[in-house]
């Protein structure tokens, strides 16, 4: 979106426009005409399908504010479970004020992708408390595809790829009243036993299983070849 406020797009006539949600696409339509909406996709296979959870919380991403993971450990500190924190340190002054030197907060580094599977299999949740608008992060879905529900803010597409008390809960964000937004994410770990693993599985297959995305695309290439897009 920056790139875009300081070079206009092109405007070339053979060029089609998609996006990755319906956020990110009334996001840039001020900029661009989007034909299309073709979510992220995993390769189902290649996540190992696990009902047994363990006594433990993930969340995975690179790590700063915007990212959110202080509130993740806020509210694993409030229930009482142990919360497993990976991916890069881009914020190193976040780290050390937030994340750094808690009691069952346990940072894992940056993951593989082999990893980071074993995690999201094992854990109870997966918390991903992104306080900025996303286009469609890869993690929630990976985490489905593994059978883990997600608790998420609802922001961006968050309300795209988690189903509330189907696939986990959208946690509501109050920028001015975080406090509560914690308590919520609190509530939603407490009842987390209610979301089913072979549901979250189950959503991953159907929507964003990457054979079904790759038949988007060859759909909207067929489209664009017969100009049905121009």
């Amino acid at each position: 979106l920056k790139r875009f406020k300081r070079t206009p797009p092109p405007t070339q006539k053979n060029i089609i426009f998609t996006a990755l949600s319906k956020y990110q696409k009334e996001v840039f339509s001020e900029f661009v005409d989007v034909k299309e909406v073709i979510n992220n996709g995993v390769f189902i296979n290649e996540y190992p399908f696990n009902k047994q959870k363990e006594d433990f919380l993930f969340s995975i991403g690179s790590i700063e504010k915007d990212k959110g993971q202080d509130l993740a450990v806020k509210a694993a500190l409030k229930t009482g479970y142990s919360l497993k924190i990976a991916g890069n340190i881009a914020e190193r002054e976040f780290y050390d004020l937030e994340i750094k030197g808690h009691k069952n907060i346990e940072y894992v580094g940056e993951l593989n992708d082999t990893q980071k599977k074993d995690y999201y299999k094992y854990a109870k949740a997966t918390i991903l408390p992104i306080r900025i608008g996303d286009c469609f992060t890869l993690t929630r879905i990976e985490s489905l595809a593994c059978g883990t529900p997600v608790i998420t803010l609802d922001v961006g597409s968050a309300k795209e790829a988690i189903i509330s008390e189907k696939t986990g809960y959208l946690i509501k964000y109050n920028e001015k009243n975080e406090e509560g937004t914690i308590n919520e994410i609190v509530e939603a770990i407490n009842k987390i036993n209610k979301i089913k693993p072979s549901q979250c599985r189950k959503e991953a297959e159907s929507k964003f299983n990457w054979e079904k995305i790759a038949d988007q695309y060859l759909s909207l290439y067929t489209k664009a070849i017969c100009k049905d897009l121009q």
